[in-house]
């Protein structure tokens, strides 16, 4: 399994105790860190509720050949975009579960792959949404630019941290032992209620081999069909 350095992988590398020693960081080093990456989630999501609260959705049917070849296509690329960082949240959460003592504080490590892959599938569901509102080819591309900045500020950040090495840590994590073995055998590492974030963890795990991974995109195309045949099965 091998990571991607962003924000929050950054951050979740920063809580493994054989970093913690080889970069000297103390633990107000890995809170600070742990911080600045909540805060980034919390920026992320500002922009997401916002749309999903406060914005209407329109899923009616363009009937526009360039509208229609732009959305999909969008929505292909962003997903593409997407699938990197949504795996990476899905094997820290997988890491932490089945290596909690390797952590100085495995309950943080997994709520960061956790927040990370929340992030990813609620930005791509927020704007397969407002694509359907676009009236124009346009429009669609800026839409699909403007998402593609809210994803991409997590690369942003670390970069900006002078003086700060541990992102040279961000790489390839090995599994020594199944995360069901890890789950049913003893419970070591002070991670409390991991039946919890495994459940957690499989939910999420299903959503994104299942439908996420091959499926996500083509809702762009079967979504306003769904709705036709709704509405026209109701006039019935």
């Amino acid at each position: 399994m091998k990571l991607a350095a962003n924000m929050y992988t950054v951050c979740y590398c920063a809580f493994m105790k054989k970093n913690k020693e080889k970069f000297k960081l103390k633990q107000n080093d890995q809170m600070d860190i742990f911080y600045r990456a909540f805060f980034m989630f919390v920026i992320q999501m500002t922009f997401i509720v916002c749309l999903l609260v406060f914005d209407s959705f329109d899923l009616t049917y363009k009937n526009d050949t360039a509208v229609n070849f732009c959305l999909f296509f969008t929505v292909l690329i962003l997903h593409w975009q997407c699938l990197p960082d949504a795996r990476n949240g899905m094997y820290m959460m997988k890491y932490a579960l089945t290596c909690p003592e390797e952590f100085n504080h495995p309950t943080a490590a997994f709520v960061l792959g956790f927040l990370q892959t929340t992030a990813i599938f609620l930005t791509e569901i927020c704007n397969l949404l407002k694509s359907f509102d676009q009236k124009k080819p346009q429009d669609v591309i800026v839409r699909f630019v403007g998402f593609g900045l809210i994803l991409s500020v997590p690369k942003l950040l670390h970069p900006s941290m002078e003086g700060f090495d541990v992102p040279k840590a961000v790489g390839k994590l090995v599994l020594k032992k199944s995360r069901k073995a890890s789950i049913n055998g003893p419970q070591e590492g002070g991670m409390i209620a991991r039946w919890a974030f495994n459940m957690v963890y499989c939910l999420f795990k299903w959503f994104f081999v299942g439908f996420y991974y091959y499926f996500f995109p083509f809702v762009v195309i079967f979504a306003p069909l769904f709705k036709i045949t709704y509405l026209v099965n109701m006039t019935d």
